[in-house]
This record gives C-alpha cells, structure tokens and sequence, in this order.
C-alpha cells in the first residue's frame, strides 16, 4: 500500500468531483481525532480510504497478506481511468452536490442495475446539468447508487416518461447479484440481468415476470414486452389501474357510469396539471378522443392512456408535460391537435364553428402564450389581421374545410410572408383567396397575385 502519485491523485480527485462538487474537500479534512486525518492509499489497482493512522499501522503487514483496509473506492484500469466502486457510496453521498430521489417503484429496476427513467423519478436537485454525477436516493433518503444525467433538469421535464434520466453507474443491489443471493432471482449472466431490468422499466413487472417473459422470447426484450402488453397479464393490469383512475372523476356513477363529466374532467385535468386555457388541454382531448369539450367515456380514455403506456396520474402528468413541448414544435402533432378541435368546440347539431369560438381557438394556437406558434412576421402580425378580416366580412361561420386550410396558410405565410408561394388558381377557400389581396392592400405591397 502506498500514497497516489500526482497523476493519480489527480485523476481520482476529478472523479470524486464529478460527485461532490467543493464538498470533496470535507472528504480530506481533520477526523474527529484532531491529530488524525483522512487519507487515500493505493493497494494494487485499488484506492482505499481511511484514517492516517490506520494507513501508518498497515505498513506492518507485508503487502501479499493485506487483502482490504478502510473502505474501497473504486480501481485503476490499465488505461489510466478511474472507476468508482459502490463501496464508496457512503463516503461520497453525505457530500452529494446533485441528487435524484426515485418512486418507490423506481427502486427495484435501479436496483436490478437499470437505468432511472422519467416515470420513476420522484424529485432531483434544481439546476442540475447533463452529464453530471448524482447520487440516487429512495424517498426515504436512502442512498440507493449513483450515475450520471442523461439530460439537464430542464430538459429532463419534457422527456417521454420511458426516456432515460440517468445512466447508472453503481447501485447497492451489486452487493446481492454479485453474491447470488437474492431469493427471487436465479445466477442471470450481466446480459440477461439488463435485460430484466430493461424490461421492468417499461411495464413495471416484476422481476420473476420480466424473466418468465424473456425466457419465452428467448431474451429478446422487444417481442418479450409486445407479448407481455398482449396477455391477459399485462393488459389486464393496465386497464384495471386506467378503469380505477377514470372510476374516480365520474360525475354519474349510475346514472352515466361510463362517463366524465364536466366537473369531473376540470378535476382530472387539474390533477394531471392541465390548465383548461391552454393547448395541451386540447392535446389530451385529442388523445383521448373527447367528444365534446369537458367530456371524456370510457372507451377513449382507457385506449388513449394504453396507447401512451400511462396507467398511473403521475405518468399522466409527465405525458401531459411531454405534450406541452411537442405540440408548438412538431407540426404533425399541432395539425392532429388543431383539426380535432374543429369537432370538439362545435356546437351540437351544427356543421360549421362559430365564429366567436373559432376566434378564440386561432388566438389559442396562433400565439405561444398558451402552447401555441407564433402567427406573426416581421411586417404583418398575421393573426390580428385574420381575426379583423374575418370581422369585416360579418363573422360568418367557419366551416370544417377553411377551419383546416387556415393551418395551412398560416404554415406557408409563416415561410414566405410575401406570398411567392400563393396561385390564384390554387385550390384555397374563397376567405383566404379574399384575405390575401387584403393583406396586399393594407402592406401597401403594390403588385399582383400569380
């Protein structure tokens, strides 16, 4: 056993403070004994860490009879690099600069050497950067490992639910796999350990489950899971937690049990962290197929959050979240949105929108404020001038054909607010036909429509 060299301690001191940030000069500092202090020795290709005076009395011992001393910090590869072990989990949580602390069933995939998903975290440290050292704790506070952000804090809040949060790194379940010892989990090679835990992560089965499934499928994770969701199994209890979740906002148990009405959708909404303001509202409409504004059946709220593997209020929310940063950004997806709205905001019997309605729908979408894109360019704030286009013209009705091409010409202007993209031999409806030489007009643009 001997003291690191310069490059040596180097190298382990920026591991160290990938963890622990300024905190790792507590690491080094006088012990209780104040004639004592804690110091890192090498033994092998190992680090331990210790006490000075327990190193000084080591060197008694000839060094092919000393198997351990202190506690192990991690090894030296031959490439020079330093590894943590889980044996320092102990000494670099108490002095953690970032942490993450997972649900309850989070614990079990990290602890099957899994990566922490979205869904299973329950808080982390604010700030937090990509690619940063964390240490991963219950909800206990129970240091559970550690490993390194996939994603910043910010970032993390738009990730799908199944998107990975954090590498692993090391967690204490090493301890029992490496020993066998778990009562549930036979001698899985590393491989089919990873697969377990993989697949864990994604339906939330347990582990004899996750290994029953890939067995069958002989350890291919993708047809284990599809025939995990196929069987009785695991359709059944999804749909028997989504059954309980919409059982709760009934308004009408008997009169309307399959049913969510308008107090008990505000309510649902307001659960899931959806102001009734903004698009995704309409987003979760969409997915779960409303058919009107303030109610959701049965039918369509089961196969919305089935489809989207939420069967918990907590992944409802992480999705609703997701929604929110993807519908302004994925044109798709805002066209989805946008033209079911047009059957979702008519009144009943009707054909056509309102125009009051419709108008308030284009200022939903047309501006970020709430979720939307941004209808303006440098010369021409687009929306305000549809908006009072449509007044002068008498407020007429929006039918279901110019509620759609809106969209569309609000994507083209958007590119081109000069019209060279316009033919007035294109199939537009006559509203739009009309609102471009009126928009000319009032740009004072001074030439013709091709």
């Amino acid at each position: 056993m001997r003291q690191l060299t310069e490059q040596e301690t180097k190298t382990l001191f920026e591991k160290l403070a990938n963890y622990t940030g300024r905190s790792l000069n507590n690491l080094i500092t006088t012990s209780d004994d104040p004639n004592d202090r804690y110091v890192f020795r090498l033994h092998g290709n190992r680090v331990y860490y210790m006490k000075l005076s327990l190193a000084n009395l080591s060197t008694a011992i000839p060094r092919a009879n000393l198997l351990s001393l202190g506690t192990c910090i991690g090894k030296f590869t031959k490439s020079g690099q330093f590894r943590l072990h889980i044996t320092a989990l102990d000494v670099i949580a108490p002095h953690a600069r970032y942490k993450v602390w997972i649900k309850q069933n989070g614990e079990m995939p990290f602890l099957y050497g899994g990566n922490v998903v979205k869904a299973h975290v329950n808080r982390w440290s604010d700030d937090c950067p990509e690619h940063a050292g964390v240490v991963v704790f219950n909800s206990n506070d129970t240091p559970l490992g550690f490993g390194v952000t996939a994603r910043s804090t910010a970032e993390a809040r738009k990730l799908e639910p199944t998107a990975i949060t954090v590498f692993r790194q090391g967690d204490i379940g090493e301890y029992l796999r490496e020993a066998r010892l778990h009562p549930t989990m036979p001698p899985y090679s590393g491989l089919q350990r990873q697969q377990i835990a993989q697949f864990m992560n994604f339906t939330q089965a347990k582990d004899a489950v996750a290994a029953k499934f890939l067995k069958a499928s002989r350890w291919n994770v993708e047809e284990a899971i599809d025939a995990f969701f196929q069987s009785p199994q695991g359709a059944g209890g999804a749909t028997s937690s989504i059954n309980k979740i919409f059982d709760n906002y009934r308004d009408s148990p008997d009169d309307n049990p399959d049913g969510i009405g308008i107090e008990g959708a505000m309510k649902f909404l307001g659960d899931i962290q959806v102001q009734l303001d903004e698009v995704t509202c309409l987003g979760v409409a969409e997915l779960l197929k409303s058919p009107s504004m303030g109610e959701f059946t049965r039918e369509g709220f089961l196969n919305g959050w089935r489809a989207v593997g939420c069967d918990s209020v907590d992944k409802m929310i992480a999705h609703a979240d997701n929604l929110r940063s993807r519908i302004p950004t994925q044109p798709d997806l805002f066209r989805r949105v946008y033209r079911y709205t047009f059957p979702l905001c008519r009144m009943q019997g009707q054909r056509n929108l309102q125009f009051e309605i419709a108008a308030e729908q284009w200022k939903l979408f047309f501006t970020p404020d709430k979720g939307g894109v941004q209808w303006e360019t440098e010369t021409t704030p687009w929306l305000d001038w549809w908006i009072e286009f449509m007044e002068e013209r008498g407020k007429k009705p929006v039918n279901k054909d110019l509620w759609e091409q809106v969209e569309v010409f609000m994507r083209k202007t958007l590119d081109d607010e000069r019209f060279g993209w316009w033919s007035a031999d294109g199939a537009w409806p006559g509203a739009l036909d009309d609102f471009v030489v009126w928009v000319q007009k009032k740009r004072g643009d001074n030439m013709e429509v091709e």
